[in-house]
């Protein structure tokens, strides 16, 4: 996730500026990114509800839907595309954490949450880690080309909240 979304952050602002996105216009879509946010976290409950209170299945789709969007973000050219995507991305990206954190606090013991606490962090900042090293690829490639490579890393890990959900 961390990936995910340090790819977005980090990149973002140049991507917008050669779509031709004035600066003075960064922080009302900055501030749209986070009211996607918002409103998914108030949606991800009900979404839940709907797939049989099985948060699994709705890590899993939002996982995949996630992955979806950043390759639509990696493809969409113009400040208009360009802008919808990433405020599409950042109502995805949330709907997977959500669930997520549910359901590590419901497989981990009460006495170790602190512990696994720890290790998704670190695993978040080794995640933002790897976001640093993106930018050779994106000085050599361009800047759709980590977000697509990002999207193809994003599906497969829908596989992991297969595991983490079994039994649940």
């Amino acid at each position: 996730v961390s990936l995910y979304a340090g790819t977005i952050e980090t990149f973002w602002q140049p991507r917008l500026l050669e779509a031709g996105l004035r600066t003075a216009f960064f922080g009302v879509l900055l501030s749209l990114c986070f009211v996607a946010g918002a409103v998914s976290s108030f949606i991800v409950p009900l979404i839940t509800r709907l797939m049989g209170g099985r948060r699994q299945i709705t890590a899993i789709l939002y996982s995949f839907a996630s992955g979806a969007a950043i390759l639509l973000l990696s493809c969409a050219g113009g400040v208009r595309d360009t802008a919808l995507s990433m405020v599409f991305c950042y109502f995805l990206i949330e709907g997977v954490g959500l669930p997520r954190k549910a359901m590590i606090n419901d497989r981990v013991p009460g006495e170790f949450r602190a512990t696994m606490l720890s290790v998704d962090s670190l695993v978040s900042y080794l995640g933002f880690a790897g976001v640093a090293a993106l930018g050779f690829l994106a000085e050599a490639r361009g800047i759709p080309a980590v977000w697509r490579m990002t999207a193809f890393l994003f599906f497969p890990s829908a596989l992991l909240y297969m595991l983490l959900g079994r039994g649940k």
